[in-house]
């Protein structure tokens, strides 16, 4: 994993373009602590920094020049060395030269042809071009803005606040919007107004004021009752595909169905596999340590290593850190273990993790966990409905909210019900897949992105190769949910690999540790309030009788939680991009 960052400019370069350039990719030097490059022409930058997995050869520094042709991308390209040989690809070291010398044969229909996780630039300076690509589904992070006729791109949107055009606003709606939606909201926008993500499966064309958009690939839902193809021998290859380069993985074991499968095929090609389980301080909260613990007695070539979070850890001071490096509000603890288990990483020498997303939303992992997932006709996902449900979910029911935040919250769900859900939703378990594939994985994805990079490790997520995505779609959503057994064709899968009491155990989400991890943090319930409601605004979204109840605090310590959250975003955020510029 790298970092990419760059200006396109409808009239010309200059000298502070070029000094903010090298500021921002000195604030991602955690993506790419190896080398930073910047190629400067008179109307775009394009910056890369290099985090070396392949090879820390000076061959495989970015951007890469062929001809007319800049390329600088963050990710990689599992299937390069095939690409090299099957187009006889002369002088291509690594995968960004084998991108530059397909998209000179093969303009962006190359995009076909490539497989991985990727977040690529390309700018051709005979169209006077840039394109912007995001892998199929949405590995790779890319963050942009438009400013005064100006285009700005970033791996981080923190790297956007070098720029002296960019000011970095928090969107408070947006928030809201994730407050009363959690991870099932679209993703288009960030937490900062005016700011996007690229999609995944999508690429952008910039050129003359214009910023055109273009769909590549996408999920297509089938009907098939069973597999054509054992899904094992998908994730095998897909395994393998990535633990390519010269520095060794080692993987991520909570003790469910997915890292504890993904974690035996690793042990399967390498001697010794060092994998990582997460302790909490009460039992109670363990329960994920009994089934690693299970996994690992019945395989010698794995090596657990535990990470204890104390309570001590979850502090004011590390929700601060981890609201800055996420760029988004940290609205679960887990996310405070999930950072440890990747400095862990970095402490024992790793710089490649095999973990387990992707699965859940794809093979209906979380049947048991979502209230749509027990809808049963099309109807249900009419736009009141999705209202209700998650905010029944999230804030104990519409009922809780003023106009205004209900306002926002139909906002909300008419972006999800127009961008993330499939036009036909005959299959009902399978819209809720395709759903959670849009919104929910997005999250998943970005938080692991974020807290990976800020060790400088790079998180590769086997299940979310494009080809075992589209053989999970090609399934109907009863035939991976069968008398109510979530994800029912990989469990299959796992027989002979797992242990059967694992396999037939109940999905069950990262476990949170139990609430007194959060006494430090939401201890000050006045002050808490005070900010949430009234300084940082978010009153306007309540109905008078729930903003009492939460001055008494007559709410769940998960919303507790939440609200404090929010404050330590706007904390950090707030007036940045005044501060950066000073």
């Amino acid at each position: 994993m790298c970092a990419i960052l760059g200006v396109h400019s409808f009239g010309k370069i200059n000298k502070q373009h070029i000094k903010d350039a090298n500021r921002a990719i000195k604030i991602l030097k955690h993506r790419g602590p190896d080398y930073q490059g910047i190629y400067t022409a008179s109307n775009f930058i394009m910056a890369h920094g290099k985090l070396a997995i392949q090879s820390n050869d000076a061959l495989s520094n970015q951007p890469v020049e062929l001809d007319n042709v800049v390329v600088a991308f963050n990710g990689e390209i599992y299937n390069y060395i095939e690409l090299i040989n099957t187009y006889k690809i002369e002088g291509a070291n690594f995968d960004g030269d084998v991108i530059a010398f397909l998209y000179k044969e093969f303009g962006m229909d190359f995009l076909s042809l490539i497989e991985g996780d990727f977040a690529i630039s390309i700018y051709d300076k005979r169209l006077e071009k840039l394109y912007l690509v995001r892998d199929r589904l949405g590995v790779k992070q890319l963050v942009y803005t438009m400013k005064n006729g100006e285009f700005y791109f970033a791996s981080e949107v923190k790297a956007l606040e070098a720029f002296t055009e960019v000011r970095l606003d928090p969107n408070k709606d947006k928030i809201f919007e994730d407050l009363t939606m959690w991870f099932w909201s679209d993703k288009r926008e960030t937490y900062f107004q005016g700011v996007f993500h690229l999609q995944p499966g999508e690429y952008l064309e910039i050129s003359d004021g214009s910023v055109k958009h273009h769909k590549y690939w996408d999920v297509s839902l089938g009907n098939e009752s069973l597999p054509s193809i054992n899904p094992l021998e998908m994730i095998q290859k897909s395994v393998k595909s990535r633990l390519v380069g010269n520095y060794p993985a080692m993987t991520l074991l909570s003790g469910g169905l997915d890292s504890s499968l993904l974690t035996v095929l690793v042990s399967k090609l390498l001697t010794k596999v060092k994998s990582i389980t997460v302790n909490y301080d009460d039992f109670d909260n363990n329960i994920d340590r009994k089934f690693a613990d299970l996994v690992v007695k019945s395989n010698s070539s794995i090596v657990q290593i535990t990470n204890h979070i104390k309570s001590s850890d979850v502090n004011k001071s590390r929700l601060d850190s981890l609201s800055k490096q996420m760029e988004e509000v940290i609205w679960d603890k887990v996310y405070f273990a999930m950072q440890a288990n990747y400095q862990l990483a970095k402490r024992n020498g790793y710089r490649v993790v095999i973990n387990g997303q992707g699965a859940d939303e794809t093979w209906l992992g979380y049947y048991h966990d979502f209230p749509m997932y027990k809808f049963t006709e099309s109807k249900d996902f009419e736009v009141n409905n999705l209202m209700s449900v998650l905010a029944d979910t999230n804030i104990g029911g519409v009922k809780n909210l003023s106009k205004q935040g209900i306002d926002t919250l139909r906002d909300g769900v008419l972006k999800v019900y127009h961008n993330d859900l499939p036009s036909k939703k005959d299959d009902v378990l399978n819209s809720v897949a395709y759903w959670a594939t849009k919104t929910y994985l997005q999250s998943n994805l970005m938080q692991e992105d974020r807290l990976s990079m800020m060790s400088s490790v790079e998180c590769r997520t086997p299940f979310t190769n494009h080809k075992l995505v589209e053989l999970a779609f090609s399934l109907s959503g009863n035939a991976k949910v069968v008398n109510s057994v979530e994800k029912k064709p990989l469990k299959e899968a796992a027989m002979g690999v797992l242990p059967i009491e694992l396999i037939d155990r109940q999905k069950q989400a990262f476990v949170n540790p139990e609430d007194s991890y959060g006494d430090l943090v939401i201890n000050d319930w006045t002050t808490i309030v005070n900010e949430f409601l009234y300084k940082n605004g978010f009153s306007k979204y309540f109905s008078e009788e729930y903003i009492a109840s939460i001055v008494r605090g007559n709410i769940s310590n998960s919303l507790k939680w939440k609200f404090a959250a929010v404050n330590s975003f706007l904390h950090v955020y707030e007036n940045q991009g005044d501060k950066i510029h000073e």
